[in-house]
């Protein structure tokens, strides 16, 4: 059903690929938020830190070119607990590959949310850009990643 495939699955013409306007900028923000401030002696000194896949995928991601410009967003919680676009359920990773279990949705008749006759489960691959970007990749579409 529809409904019930994931909500990243929309077409690839919606999605927009997202990029920073001044990564360096942005990775000098990053070190300053990590306590890395002072001046860089080199050109890795200003990349930003590589948290572990783990904490690095934990909050809120948009699927479109900019936050809040639509429904189609993910947040994963520190927890294990997602809300993907009304779909609720839990979280896993193994690697690089994010297990999703969907137990609730919100039912389209009636905008309440349901509790799932049966779980639903899929997964899908999750590719780090930067601290801000990433690509996930289901049922054969590279979806672009934006964190909000």
């Amino acid at each position: 059903m529809l409904v019930r495939s994931l909500c990243i699955a929309v077409p690839v013409a919606l999605l927009c690929a997202c990029s920073a306007a001044d990564p360096a900028a942005e990775a000098a923000n990053v070190a300053e938020v990590s306590g890395e401030g002072g001046a860089a002696s080199d050109s890795a000194a200003v990349l930003p830190t590589a948290a572990p896949m783990h904490q690095w995928i934990v909050g809120t991601w948009s699927f479109d070119a900019y936050c809040g410009s639509s429904d189609f967003a993910v947040v994963y919680a520190a927890d294990g607990s997602v809300d993907n676009g009304g779909q609720e359920g839990r979280w896993t990773l193994d690697g690089d590959t994010v297990t999703e279990t969907i137990e609730r949705e919100i039912d389209q008749e009636s905008g309440n949310l349901t509790t799932l006759s049966a779980p639903i489960t899929r997964s899908y691959t999750v590719k780090r850009l930067d601290a801000s970007h990433g690509v996930l990749h289901f049922e054969g579409n590279d979806i672009p990643i934006l964190r909000c």
